[in-house]
Order: C-alpha cells, then sequence, then structure tokens
C-alpha cells in the first residue's frame, strides 16, 4: 500500500472541490430523475386527487413508493402510472400511512410485472441545506398543464421537522421529491403561498423503514477517476462497512455501517454466481484463481464475456463503490470481511476506479477483504479479480 504524505493530503484537499474531485459520472440532468417519478391519482369521497410520488427502492416485481399521507388518505387502492407508461395506472396498496397528518407520509406497494426503464431515486440525508439553497421539484402542477413537470424554487429555513421552501408549487407536486442538485433532500408534504414544506430525507428513511421498506443503494457502475476523500465519503455516505483505521495514510478510519445486503446465489450454465437485490448487481462467486497485474485482470474480464460466463457477456471490473459495499464487519468467513456466499480465495482486489496524486496516474483503487479496507495502489502489484454485472429491474431471480 502506497502512503499519502502530509504535503500531498493538503494539495487533495484544496483539489477536492475541482473538476476531477467526484467522477464525472455521478453529475446527470434533472430530465434522469423522471423514470423515479410516479403520479398518483386517488379517489376520496367523490372526488379525484392527482399527485406525486418517488419510487424508492425495486425488487424483482414490486415497487415501492413513498409520497404525501393526504394524496391517498382515504383511497385503499390508489392508481400510479409509471414514466415509462404515461396514461396506464396500476393500482397500489398502502403499507404506511400517517394518518391524520397534515404533513405526513405514505408508503404504496405496486406488485406484478413493472416496466422496463424505471429506477429508484435514494433519499439522501447527508446534503447540506441552508437557507437559499436552489431547489427542483418533479411533479404536476395543474398550473404547469404539463406532465413530470420540473419546477425551481429555494429553500426558506426549517419549522419543526418540516424543510421550508418556496416555489411555484400546488396540490400536484404533494409527494414528489424536492431535489438540491440531483440529490433528494426532501418529500413535498404540504403546499401552499407563499411556502410549502417538505419532510427531510432522514425522517422519512426512517418513517419507512418503519414501515418495513427496506433501502438498497444505486452504485456508480462506469469506471472513474475519484479522489480520498470522495471514497471515505462515499463509505459514510452508503452506510458500508470499513474495519480497517487507514486514517494515518489518508483514507478511510474506522467504520461501522448499516447497510444490509440480499445475497441469494444461483447457478447457471454452471457457473455459481451471487445477486445483490440491494444493489442490483451480480458477481462472480469466485473469480480468478490467482493475483495478476491490472493489465491481465482487464484480459481476464475480457475471457469471460468471450466465453458468456453464465450466460452473460456484459462482465466488468466493478467500481470502488460496488466492490467496497462487500466488505463485511467481522472477518468471520476464512478471516476474511466478506459474506461466506463468495469464495475466500480472492482477498484483495482490483476496482476499475483510479486517482490522482500530482506525481502518477497509475494507481487504481483496491478493496482488500483480508484487512477489510479500501485503498490505492500502483498497477504494478498484483491483486485478484472478481467481476460484477448490472441487473435489470426484470431479471428473474430465485
Amino acid at each position: 500500500m502506497r502512503l499519502v504524505s502530509t504535503m500531498l493530503w493538503c494539495c487533495l484537499v484544496v483539489a477536492i472541490g475541482s473538476n476531477f474531485g467526484l467522477p464525472q459520472a455521478i453529475a446527470q440532468p434533472i430530465e434522469n430523475v423522471n423514470p423515479s417519478v410516479v403520479k398518483i391519482v386517488s379517489q376520496v369521497n367523490g372526488k379525484t386527487k392527482v399527485g406525486t410520488g418517488l419510487v424508492i427502492r425495486l425488487t424483482q416485481n414490486a415497487a415501492y413508493i413513498v409520497t404525501a399521507s393526504h394524496v391517498v388518505e382515504g383511497d385503499p387502492s390508489p392508481k400510479v402510472e409509471f414514466y415509462p407508461q404515461r396514461n396506464h395506472s396500476v393500482s397500489a396498496r398502502i403499507v404506511g400511512l400517517e394518518g391524520g397528518d397534515d404533513r405526513g407520509l405514505a408508503g404504496l406497494l405496486v406488485e406484478g410485472t413493472l416496466p422496463r426503464g424505471i429506477h429508484p431515486m435514494p433519499l439522501n440525508a447527508q446534503v447540506d441545506v441552508r437557507p437559499g439553497d436552489a431547489v427542483t421539484l418533479v411533479g404536476f402542477p395543474r398550473m404547469a398543464g404539463v406532465p413530470w413537470a420540473v419546477t425551481t424554487g429555494e429553500t426558506v429555513g426549517r419549522k419543526g421537522r418540516d424543510l421550508v421552501f418556496s416555489g411555484p408549487v400546488d396540490e400536484g407536486n404533494s409527494g414528489g421529491p424536492l431535489l438540491k442538485g440531483q440529490e433528494v433532500i426532501g418529500i413535498v408534504s404540504e403546499v401552499g403561498s407563499p411556502f410549502a414544506y417538505a419532510v427531510p430525507s432522514l425522517i422519512a428513511q426512517y418513517t419507512l423503514e418503519s414501515w418495513g421498506v427496506r433501502f438498497g443503494v444505486h452504485l456508480r457502475s462506469l469506471p472513474a477517476t475519484v479522489l480520498p476523500q470522495y471514497v471515505v465519503h462515499m463509505i459514510r455516505n452508503n452506510r458500508f462497512h470499513h474495519p480497517a483505521d487507514l486514517r494515518d495514510t489518508g483514507f478511510s478510519g474506522f467504520v461501522l455501517g448499516a447497510f444490509k445486503h440480499e445475497f441469494a446465489t444461483l447457478t447457471k450454465d454452471g457457473n455459481s454466481v451471487v445477486l445483490d437485490k440491494a444493489t442490483g448487481l451480480m458477481w462472480q462467486q469466485g473469480g480468478s484463481d490467482r493475483d495478476m497485474f491490472l493489465s491481465d485482470a482487464e484480459t481476464y474480464v475480457q475471457t469471460l464475456n468471450a466465453t458468456r460466463l453464465a450466460g452473460f457477456s456484459d462482465w466488468r471490473l466493478p467500481t470502488v463503490e460496488e466492490l467496497a459495499s462487500l466488505i463485511e464487519p467481522i472477518g468471520a468467513h476464512e478471516n476474511l470481511f466478506i459474506d461466506p456466499r463468495f469464495s475466500a480465495i480472492q482477498t484483495a482486489c482490483w476496482t476499475s476506479d483510479s486517482t490522482r496524486d500530482f506525481v502518477k496516474l497509475t494507481d487504481s483503487w483496491i478493496v482488500n477483504f483480508l484487512q477489510g479496507s479500501v485503498y490505492s495502489d500502483t498497477s504494478k502489484t498484483k491483486y485478484f479479480t472478481r467481476a460484477v454485472r448490472s441487473l435489470g429491474s426484470t431479471l428473474t431471480t430465485p
């Protein structure tokens, strides 16, 4: 492991604000939020209510949605319209409701065959929110007269547990996401003039978890050049585990996270793979039987695709967050910090990500399951390879 000097670390702290501090793949246009937003129509006492919801979790044949309680209260089977199938409604059932609360939340579940192209949008409780911050909403305001309308406003402050914001919103926005940049910082709970209210993401997440809605995470799949600060924050923000304490070397300290996997093993064409429904990833159960240079690891993955391992030809090296998600808090699998479903041969593995040290550009991010750590090292060192592929929302799983 190559150590980061004090001087270099100071330079990195300054550099985090530059355009190579975070991977460019993370930034997306606001239109990419649309597949996570749904239109909700309910019938209460002979009157039609229209509101917005956010898909916060997907499993094989189920979509979990959060909305404002007053959008659906009184209708046990509200209708949901997904972005890829506009003008086609399906029934949902309520899994949780803060009834009688004008600024409460509701959790919905849609079961059955889901349209392709929808994806969950995580709630981010880590974003710093201050008065005057610009915010964006996606929803169905009547004043706009267009579906999946994008409007903007700004935060005003806090009132009790709620975020207060201003902007052109009406009842059709109720239950929709309040975004700062590309991060969901709250769920719109009440609209009015001149101010509206949103339940902060942290409270929304706790509320949904109390109803049994478990949260997965959407991890970056495209390779990128990322700095140590990004990796440190990524581990903490995703609630991953990092049993090793590498603070003295410029990497992450000890972190006992709370992330929960949904593993399932599967054998296809004689090859064992591990599915993780919490991250939407399919992993090799094992990997390379020997350590190798990075260039050899890339060739190894190309061979997997040429031979269609488990029937697939889209295997790749994992990003640092994808591979770091596999670290367990205790080294209980033959002294490795990884779930027993995986082989114990691959003690430390390559990722597809690199880092920048102002001297060389050849350092790659490594996940070490023997130490329970994430660090960067030169491509001239040898590590094992464990390939991964992304699952589609319609994949049939056991």
